[in-house]
């Protein structure tokens, strides 16, 4: 019995060094929230390489990838429009998330910085996740 507990203790522990700290709490997508004042104004969002991720009207929650590849994060375009109002744009961007940051210096595991957590695409977080935007009325 006391084996067993030994064994299971050991397994956790090793396929705990075989995932970097980000990959073990986050996800690849992340929900991107906008809000609008006043709503129901058309919304599209693009990629960073030209690409239509997402076409709609506010309030929207939108899954969107956090990274690209290897080290890559993403970045995204949003524009706004309503008529009556000035069109508005914004810019969403990831980064390195504080699990990957703090996690993997705390544990020095070097694997997880190098490796498994940019391999996984799951080192980014995209900034800010929630956007509020007050539309501005046209003179």
């Amino acid at each position: 019995m006391k084996k067993l507990k030994i064994l299971t203790i050991s397994a956790l522990f090793c396929s705990g060094l075989l995932a970097g700290c980000s990959s073990i709490v986050t996800h690849e997508t992340q929900e991107l929230e906008v809000l609008t004042n006043p709503e129901t104004c058309s919304i599209t969002i693009t990629d960073d390489k030209g690409n239509k991720v997402f076409e709609g009207y506010t309030p929207a929650k939108v899954e969107l990838n956090k990274a690209h590849g290897y080290f890559e994060g993403c970045v995204y375009d949003i524009h706004l429009e309503k008529g009556g109002f000035q069109p508005q744009d914004l810019v969403v961007k990831s980064k390195n998330t504080s699990w990957y940051v703090f996690g993997n210096t705390l544990n020095v595991f070097i694997p997880g910085w190098i490796s498994v957590d940019p391999k996984m695409r799951r080192m980014h977080e995209l900034t800010p996740a929630k956007v509020e935007v007050q539309m501005v009325p046209m003179e």
